[in-house]
């Protein structure tokens, strides 16, 4: 999968993720915006673990990475921040909210 189409499919995972908060959004209540801080929260410590660790094995002189490899594990910490961001938004959604945004 080459690095422009694991772009678009990101851009396309992000406007999801937006809709998806816009729908929890819509009751406009100190819940919702609980569950969005959150898993905001959630999404970007994950991010920061994962290009730190991305950082630390292009540092380090005993790993070879090249240009291509180092892209790839950054938007690959991208994806998984962006699963995590989805993962956290349903779950929260699910705990807190009496029905859920999505049926």
């Amino acid at each position: 999968m080459g690095i422009s189409i694991s772009i678009i499919i990101l851009v396309y995972l992000v406007v999801l993720a937006l809709g998806y908060i816009a729908s929890i959004y819509a009751p406009s209540s100190q819940t919702s915006f609980f569950i969005i801080n959150k898993s905001y929260t959630n999404a970007f410590f994950v991010l920061f673990i994962a290009i730190a660790l991305a950082f630390l094995m292009i540092a380090l002189p005993f790993i070879p990475v090249d240009k291509n490899y180092a892209a790839g594990l950054i938007l690959g910490s991208k994806f998984i921040s962006i699963i995590t961001l989805f993962i956290s938004l349903f779950v929260l959604s699910r705990k807190y909210l009496k029905q859920p945004p999505i049926s």
